[in-house]
C-alpha cells in the first residue's frame, strides 16, 4: 500500500533530522490518525464478511 511505503520513508527521515518538537508532535498525530484509519478499514472488512 502506498501509504505504508511513505510512512516507512518518513520514519527513516525522522531518525536523521534534528529534534524539532513541532515536527515530532505533528508526526505523532499523523501516526495516530493512520492507525485509526487502518483499524476502521479492518473492521469494515470484517463486517463485509458477515
Amino acid at each position: 500500500m502506498q501509504a505504508e511505503i511513505i510512512k516507512t520513508e518518513v520514519e527513516k527521515e525522522l531518525l536523521n533530522m534534528e529534534e524539532n518538537q513541532d515536527a515530532l508532535l505533528y508526526y505523532q498525530l499523523l501516526e495516530f490518525r493512520h492507525e485509526i484509519m487502518l483499524s476502521y478499514m479492518k473492521s469494515k472488512e470484517i463486517e463485509d464478511l458477515m
